[in-house]
């Protein structure tokens, strides 16, 4: 498992759900970031 920062994502012609259950109340919860811009999604390879 990662602690550092990642993102979840489906490919451009495929959907994705993303369910996170984090039932660790000791580690706290985590920290949801902003969605990825179209340009850099893009730009991943």
């Amino acid at each position: 498992m990662t602690h550092g920062k990642h993102w979840h994502g489906a490919a451009a012609d495929i959907w994705l759900a993303h369910i996170a259950i984090t039932p660790d109340a000791d580690r706290g919860a985590p920290d949801w970031l902003g969605p990825v811009k179209d340009e850099i999604y893009a730009n991943l390879s």
